[in-house]
Formats: structure tokens, sequence, C-alpha cells
């Protein structure tokens, strides 16, 4: 134990800082039982069943809880029970934290682990908040490939409040779940909807009050130009003027920055850019971007710009082209990953007049704002959270009992 004379009133010294008088350190051993998971051949395994058998992927379901699966088993054995804290025990997924409450009794595979709180030790619902801020891959051993035993389980220590004080921390973080549920079952809500105007806008099935004139179908390459982009990769500089627009940044929303001082292909306000070459999946082909100011980008090669001409609104012309189904399958099923200039600008294009475009472009245009403003409040409550988290875990700030 280090001695620490900056000790707060209310507080003391302990082997891994200073924590509050009534907190002390544990090994995380002494206050759970584990249980590894077992392999999907000792299960009969079907679509339905008592219990959920759950792998690593199936964790991608939900949030905190997990109660569903792909696979379901009716075999009573290896049960863990309802409450249990699970997580991977080896691979990239210890990497990304991913750690869940088990919402019911479930089976696991051999890839997993669970920890059951003793009785009176720990309550589950705060074991699970102190694993996420621990970190997986904090208690793992992670200089080959990520692994998690009992041998590093059993060891490891964290500061532990009394069962009131861990009962009402796991409320206080609880309240925010509940909020950042809500905010991603609107965001859903949200985007479904919008996926519904635009199949029912862009199709003319549904049409703007006060518009009643014909659309027209014509080949793409006789609404927009055509340009390619160049070279950047040999310019990259770490805080350069222009970002740099490639498969990434596209296929991320604008979330994988490169920047560089150079700018060999300017984009421009209202340029529409797509994806040409995306191997080798082809999970970003013919997705596009929409710029919204000059002087900020700079088109990166395989990707394309495409400048509306007169006659046609861009924005309309976006959500049109924007993952197109007529780029995203070869003749034979098999998913595209290069396009040609040829394959891009022959795509058939149903249009209005241009005040129905404008009109249509600003109806999805609003509900972009409407999805964006809600994304940046779920970023919110989960910031809110996290910080929450790091005070109350810590004892940095006490509830009330």
């Amino acid at each position: 134990m280090t001695k620490n004379k900056n000790i707060p009133q209310g507080y003391k010294d302990s082997p891994l800082g200073v924590i509050p008088k009534e907190w002390e350190v544990k090994r995380l051993g002494d206050l759970v039982k584990i249980k590894s998971g077992e392999s999907p051949n000792l299960f009969n395994l079907s679509n339905t069943g008592k219990y959920p058998y759950v792998k690593v992927e199936d964790m991608n379901n939900c949030e905190k809880f997990q109660m569903h699966s792909r696979e379901y088993s009716n075999d009573e054995k290896s049960i863990i029970p309802q409450w249990s804290v699970i997580f991977p025990k080896r691979g990239a997924a210890i990497l990304n934290n991913k750690v869940r409450i088990a919402g019911t009794d479930i089976q696991m595979d051999s890839n997993m682990m669970a920890i059951m709180p003793l009785q009176n030790s720990i309550i589950s619902e705060y074991l699970y908040y102190r694993i996420i801020c621990e970190q997986l891959f904090k208690i793992a051993d992670t200089s080959t490939i990520p692994q998690i035993n009992n041998k590093h389980i059993i060891p490891y220590k964290l500061c532990l409040p009394p069962l009131p004080e861990q009962q009402k921390i796991a409320e206080t973080l609880s309240i925010w779940d509940e909020a950042i549920d809500v905010q991603t079952r609107l965001i859903a809500s949200l985007q479904t909807r919008k996926r519904g105007l635009m199949q029912q806008l862009l199709t003319g099935k549904k049409r703007v009050k006060g518009f009643s004139g014909k659309w027209e179908e014509k080949p793409l390459e006789e609404m927009v130009g055509f340009y390619n982009g160049k070279a950047h990769e040999n310019n990259l500089t770490e805080n350069g003027v222009f970002i740099l627009v490639n498969s990434k940044f596209i296929s991320t929303e604008g979330k994988v920055i490169k920047r560089t001082d150079s700018c060999l292909s300017p984009l421009f306000k209202e340029d529409i850019v797509m994806v040409m070459s995306d191997v080798p999946n082809g999970k970003a082909i013919a997705k596009c971007y929409y710029i919204e100011e000059d002087n900020k980008y700079t088109l990166n090669q395989r990707i394309c710009v495409l400048r509306t001409k007169k006659g046609y609104k861009s924005k309309f012309m976006f959500y049109a082209i924007n993952r197109n189904k007529y780029y995203l399958l070869y003749d034979d099923g098999v998913k595209q990953t290069n396009l040609r200039k040829e394959e891009v600008l022959d795509c058939p294009i149903f249009t209005p007049e241009y005040k129905e475009q404008t009109a249509i472009a600003n109806i999805l245009s609003a509900a972009d704002t409407e999805i964006e403003l809600a994304l940046q409040k779920l970023a919110k409550l989960k910031e809110q959270k996290k910080g929450l988290m790091q005070v109350l875990l810590t004892g940095k700030k006490r509830v009330k009992i």
C-alpha cells in the first residue's frame, strides 16, 4: 500500500488508490463462481427451445440483457442461471468489451464464460457495470490471442462498496441504460420511416401534395457529369487542410478521416461521390456521400464524382442514386465489387419535374436531420453514462442510500 498524504475526509488509501472508507478491495474470485460454456456438439440445438444457446455473435442482438439467440436447446445440462454476467473468453470480442447479463437461464458456447455472483457478496447488475468499467482486455491475457481463464479472474482485484450502495449505483446507471434503449428504438423507428418514405417518394407511388406531372425514366448519363478521383496516398499528412474522401470514409459515414494538404481532385458543394471499387466484399459498392460545403474535401482514386446537369436537383439525385439496386448485383447474382464508368452511367433513374424533385429532397433531408439529432442525443446519453460510471464505480462521487 502506498502512502497518500492528500486523502480527503471519509476516504482511505488502498492497493487500488484512494477509496471511500466503507469500501473494500476484494479479489474477484472470492465474489463469484466461474463457469465456461460447452461445445454445440454436446447439445440438441434447434430454432426453438427452452434455453437460448448463446454464442459470441449472439451478443450483437442486445446491449445489456441476453434473452435470445439463433439456436436453442431443451437439454437440462450446463445451464447458466439468470443474472449471471457473461462475456467472450477468447478472440477479438474481448477487445470490444462485450459484456452482458443473462436475462434468463441460458446455455453457452465454449468460447464464452460466465461469472455468477455469490450470495451476499456482489450484486449482479453492479458486477456487470464493474466489469464494463474495468474493461475485459485489462483482465485478459492479450500477449497473443486475447483470452480469459480462471487464472485471470480469480486474482483480479477491484474496490467494492457495501451491498446497499452497490444496489443504488446499479439503479442509477440503469436509468441511463433505459434512456439509451428508448433513444435507440426511436432511431430505429425513424430510420424505418425514412426507408418507407424513400420507397414511396422516389418511385412516384406517393406524390407530394400539389404535383401531378408525369415522371420520366432516363439513364443517369443524361442527368450528371462523371469525373474520376486521383490518388492521394503519398500526400497524406496528420493535420492536412483537406479531408480525403475514400471508400472507408463513405462506408462509415465520415468516421474514418484521412487528411492531405494537396487538393488534386477538389470537391464542391452539391457534388455526389460514389464508391466504384470495394474489394473484396463489395459492402460499400455504389454507396454515395453528399458534399455540403466547398473547399473541404478532395476525392481519392476508385471513387467518382457525379455533378448534376441543369434541370436536376442534386440532393434528389443523391437519394435516387445512393445504393441503387441496379449496381448491387451481377447478372448471375454475385455481389458486385467493381463498377466501370459505363455501368455507373447506364443506371436508369425515374425523375419528376425539378420542383417536385426539390420537394421530395426537402422531405427526405428533414428525415435525415431528425435522425441525426436523435443520434447526437444518443451519443450524449452514452457519454453521460460513461462519465457517471467513472465517478460512481470509483467512489469519487457517492450516492445517497
